[in-house]
């Protein structure tokens, strides 16, 4: 087979630089999929970005195929039925490997040993490994014969459907079953970026293979309860490290490299979700060097920055507990892998379902698109999780990174009008707009980050099918109509292929503000107006003094534009981070202006208050003053009993005794009359005894 390398994956040393010249870069591939063909176009990135792509190979296809570039734009990868086909990208006419899914199960004769023949059924799925060494493929189980109902699909290996092959020999090296499998989950096999692990998730526990030789079975067990996702971390030079095993010497070092896993469980009846972060190999259930627990999550999507020293967790629930959406609900929270810093993404009054979250390709920084439409769109430092700038209100639903990260697009799909709305966050400024108002299923940069293409797909859309392509500005340089399209992909480069280039200074504000109105004028179609108010509005009578829906919509997209964001005091309680900054204008839409009536409602208001209170400090001031007679008496009383004499005490206390006998006769008498006494007025009698004995003590004392 062949191994021919496409030249896009090696950066030449001048276009790996920020002022690298355009003809030191290679052309700009990609393919579009119709109904017949699979067409491949080049865009020569020396002739500028208006430059018209030019075909440069095709085949035939089929409305059921399939096609998939590996991640490092080696391989291409077409599924055609049972039957996968790799081919090199540089050389489209060579095969380097056919996998066939009837010569696998019987149904017909092998190939020739040429063509590579291996084992795949009914491909829903393909994936490559990072290095495009291996090809992994997804296909629906087999139907279970009555003779083998008993056999265990796990073990048997006729009957997994979950399949590595080499790409080099188009051997099957590894085999395993996968019951079910959504576009969502996929790819359920997942490598890290140096190749050198690769694991999958399954009932309770994470299984780790050697990426270089998956054929060799399971390495290592990661056992976490009810796990249900995980993400591995990239994993660079500027940060990976080799980890010493235990009871190894200090000149001996593993070929094992660290590599950050992060494992989602959802919450569970009165237990919340978690999010725990382990160090491969360190991979013990209690090992985890991060954990963070929340909850309302019953999926996570995990998004490491590229360091891979902090997590995004965007979960999402199913059902509403407060009744308000019927989507359910999402959060979005933030955990560093060192445990040194984890809260939930602060979005203040701003109510509303998360859109949205990307991390910028440096990973220090983050936007998220969150609230009822339009949404607001912020950008967030990741050291403590702070908003730095507001891009004020739009109408999107998904963020979209150029390839180097000076420019990101601000886009509303799926339920949205399509708007596009281009930055340059380099210098914090919008440079453009755009709109695609067909429903474009496929959006996305091109990898020299200098176009954003649109399409609309079957079998989303039967009408209306093809492309567009847009500058970073904007601007529609190319649109094809195709009466049935299926796929626009762009096949991969690597970091350093194509430079970083600034914003060409061709585009002027004069230019700008045109593109600005001309979208404003298509987006804002005019209000009716009846025949006859027609000339009363022009010559300024019969104008209302309330303003127009139209009116305050545009007052409040104003107030909500694009602003930077004044850092204040930041405080963490319980995971929730609040900071005491305010956006610039803030404080001025904090107060705003009040009618006749408000303000006369709220003086109203604020004189019943003064009322109350002063009510109220009279009746504490005098509470306060019958508390202080009482006690001066209770002291004066005091007083006079310390300063009696010996015998005035003893006559003082005769004269109660005999006070107390007197009220104890007269209970006896009324007893004795028939009244029922109660449980004191009994203690009272059963006592008088003693009072008799105490008095005649005191009365010999006295004689005496």
């Amino acid at each position: 087979p062949s191994k021919t390398v496409m030249s896009a994956s090696r950066p030449s040393s001048s276009a790996s630089s920020s002022g690298g010249k355009a003809a030191d870069v290679p052309a700009i591939q990609w393919a579009v999929r119709d109904e017949a063909n699979v067409r491949f176009l080049r865009r020569n990135v020396n002739r500028g970005t208006g430059a018209p792509d030019e075909q440069s190979d095709h085949y035939p296809s089929s409305e059921d195929s399939y096609v998939k570039y590996s991640s490092s734009g080696r391989y291409l990868a077409t599924i055609e039925g049972s039957v996968v086909v790799l081919r090199d990208t540089e050389a489209l006419e060579n095969v380097v490997a056919r996998c066939d899914a009837s010569v696998a199960n019987g149904i017909a004769e092998p190939h020739a040993k040429s063509e590579h023949s291996c084992r795949g059924n009914d491909v829903m799925f393909v994936d490559f490994s990072p290095d495009g060494n291996f090809l992994v493929t997804w296909q629906k189980p087999a139907k279970v014969r009555r003779q083998e109902k008993n056999v265990n699909p796990t073990t048997d290996s006729n009957q997994h459907n979950l399949l590595v092959w080499n790409c080099y020999t188009g051997e099957v090296v590894l085999s395993l079953y996968e019951k079910e499998m959504t576009l969502r989950q996929w790819p359920c096999l997942k490598w890290s970026d140096d190749n050198r692990i690769c694991a999958r998730v399954v009932t309770n526990q994470i299984q780790f293979f050697d990426g270089m030789n998956p054929g060799a079975g399971v390495q290592k067990r990661l056992h976490v309860r009810d796990v249900l996702s995980f993400e591995l971390a990239p994993n660079t030079s500027k940060h990976c490290k080799y980890v010493h095993r235990r009871g190894q010497k200090d000149e001996e070092k593993s070929d094992v490299p660290a590599c950050k896993v992060a494992c989602f469980v959802p919450a569970k009846k009165s237990q919340p979700a978690s999010v725990r972060v382990f160090e491969y190999p360190q991979i013990g259930e209690r090992d985890h060097t991060a954990m963070m627990s929340f909850f309302k999550a019953d999926e996570a999507q995990l998004r490491w920055n590229s360091d891979a020293s902090a997590v995004l967790i965007q979960s999402t629930t199913d059902h509403d507990s407060s009744n308000k959406s019927y989507y359910g609900e999402t959060g979005l929270h933030l955990l560093f892998a060192d445990n040194s810093f984890s809260c939930t993404v602060p979005f203040g009054t701003n109510k509303g379902p998360v859109h949205d979250a990307q991390w910028h390709p440096n990973g220090r920084q983050f936007i998220v698109l969150q609230g009822i439409q339009p949404a607001q769109a912020l950008l967030f430092k990741s050291q403590q999780c702070t908003a730095v700038f507001q891009f004020g209100r739009t109408a999107a639903n998904n963020i979209k990174w150029s390839p180097h990260g000076r420019f990101v697009c601000l886009c509303g799909f799926g339920s949205l009008q399509g708007e596009m709305h281009f930055w340059d966050i380099n210098k914090k400024k919008k440079i453009g707009m755009a709109r695609d108002r067909d429903g474009a299923k496929s959006f996305e940069w091109a990898p020299d980050g200098r176009t954003f293409t649109t399409a609309v797909l079957r079998p989303w859309r039967r009408v209306d099918n093809g492309y567009k392509i847009f500058t970073y500005a904007g601007e529609k340089i190319a649109e094809k109509k195709i009466e049935k399209l299926f796929q626009v992909l762009y096949r991969p480069a690597l970091r350093g292929v194509y430079p970083n280039r600034p914003q060409s200074p061709r585009l002027t504000d004069k230019r700008l503000a045109e593109q600005r109105e001309q979208v404003k004028a298509a987006a804002q179609p005019k209000a009716y107006v009846p025949p006859h108010l027609r000339n009363k509005q022009k010559s300024g009578t019969g104008k209302s003094s309330t303003p127009s829906l139209q009116e305050r919509l545009r007052l409040e997209r104003q107030s909500s534009g694009p602003k930077f964001i004044k850092q204040g005091p930041v405080a963490v309680n319980n995971g929730v981070v609040t900071h005491g900054g305010v956006a610039a204008d803030d404080q001025q839409q904090q107060q705003p202006k009040l009618t006749k009536q408000q303000l006369k409602n709220k003086k109203r208001a604020e004189r019943r208050r003064r009322a109350k209170e002063e009510r109220e400090a009279e009746k504490a001031a005098a509470e306060a003053a019958a508390a202080a007679e009482k006690q001066a008496a209770i002291e004066a009383q005091q007083a006079k009993i310390a300063s009696m004499s010996d015998e005035q005490k003893r006559a003082r206390m005769i004269k109660k005794l005999r006070k107390k006998i007197a009220q104890a006769d007269k209970l006896v008498e009324l007893a004795a009359g028939g009244q029922q006494l109660d449980a004191a007025q009994q203690a009272k009698v059963d006592s008088a005894a003693e009072l008799r004995a105490d008095l005649e003590e005191l009365l010999d004392q006295q004689s005496n």
